[in-house]
């Protein structure tokens, strides 16, 4: 009897705690569920102040792109700020030349890069100097480049050097690329694809400002340097291709030559030189194709479409090549350059050699 009793009375205590423990999950509830309620009208509050003040600075823009007089109210709050930003980016985006020049003069005129600056770089995170960084870059200002310039002195978190970088590249002058070299240098672990990002935007920065000379001197300069590494020679040969920097055909096919010995350097040339059709009558082409290195031959291939029908026979010899890549561009290219290309895979479709069956099969079926 007496174990009976107890065990309804602790029964009763349980269910007692469950009761509590019930009500307290309840109460948490509730209160989650307002917090949330007033998250939800916070942000959505904050989101109509942000669109009325980009349709302000949108209208207040436009007009102004119409009548220079026409006043602009100055950004103030933290949100008028980055709202005439994120508008004067999408305007410098869709307007010409001029326009695009009036605005940054507009953007200028109303402090927006201090602005920017201050907003941003008072934080400790480093994500929030990332955005300042971002939106600054965008709108392409020379008077800029002293900023970009300390904060790479002092910057130490490497997303923000990365897009320093950029930005700089954006407004870069002779002076600038020695800088942006020693930064690269420094912290290698930055791709080869963003070093030749870089180079091509500072190339596209001198040419907007019909400094295409000074450019050129730039790039033969620092091909020559012999304190520079060849992977930043090599980005910057590739970036001469992606640019489609024609005048720099001649140092091109200098450097192909001075550098004969490194596979890197050949193939990027070869490959800057290919995209520009700088090697037409295929004076350094050709050799390539029987380079002992599978690199180069595979790269020569790809672009021998741009050497007309004379690259023919060569290219057929390259069919039946030790490696996939090789051969696989050797019938890319014959398939491009005319119907009597296309008639020689179609003759290689009999070949004794399976590999070269396969690869015409395959090419052809896509032609």
């Amino acid at each position: 009897m007496l174990d009976y009793i107890y065990q309804l009375y602790t029964l009763f205590q349980f269910k007692g705690f469950l009761k509590e423990a019930i009500l307290i999950l309840l109460i948490a509830t509730m209160l989650l569920f307002l917090v949330m309620i007033f998250q939800k009208l916070i942000t959505e509050r904050e989101e109509r102040r942000i669109a009325d003040a980009k349709h302000y600075y949108l209208s207040a823009c436009y007009r102004f792109l119409q009548d220079n007089s026409s006043p602009v109210r100055a950004p103030i709050s933290r949100l008028e700020i980055m709202a005439f930003a994120d508008v004067v980016i999408y305007l410098l985006a869709e307007t010409d030349k001029e326009k695009s020049t009036h605005l940054q003069n507009l953007a200028a005129k109303l402090q927006l890069p201090e602005k920017l600056c201050r907003q941003f770089t008072v934080r400790g995170s480093w994500v929030s100097r990332l955005l300042a960084v971002e939106k600054l870059g965008f709108l392409k200002l020379p008077a800029t480049a002293p900023i970009y310039r300390e904060l790479l002195e002092r910057e130490r978190e490497s997303h923000v050097i990365a897009k320093l970088l950029w930005a700089l590249s954006q407004i870069a002058t002779t002076s600038d690329v020695a800088i942006i070299n020693r930064v690269l240098l420094s912290h290698q672990v930055i791709s080869g694809k963003f070093n030749e990002m870089i180079y091509c935007s500072i190339i596209s920065s001198f040419i907007g400002r019909n400094e295409d000379a000074e450019v050129l001197a730039l790039i033969e300069e620092m091909l020559s340097d012999q304190q520079l590494p060849l992977q930043i020679k090599r980005d910057l040969v590739e970036a001469c291709g992606v640019s489609q920097f024609k005048h720099s055909l001649p140092l091109l096919r200098n450097s192909y030559e001075q550098f004969s010995s490194e596979v890197t350097m050949k193939i990027a040339c070869l490959r800057a030189m290919g995209v520009m059709d700088g090697d037409s009558k295929g004076e350094l082409t050709l050799p390539a194709l029987n380079d002992p290195d599978w690199r180069v031959r595979a790269v020569a291939a790809r672009y021998s479409v741009l050497d007309g029908e004379g690259i023919l026979p060569s290219l057929t010899a390259l069919l039946g090549d030790s490696n996939y890549h090789v051969r696989i561009n050797a019938a890319r290219s014959l398939g491009a350059i005319s119907e009597e290309g296309r008639d020689i895979l179609y003759q290689q479709l009999n070949s004794s050699d399976r590999f070269v069956r396969d690869v015409c099969a395959y090419i052809l079926e896509g032609v």
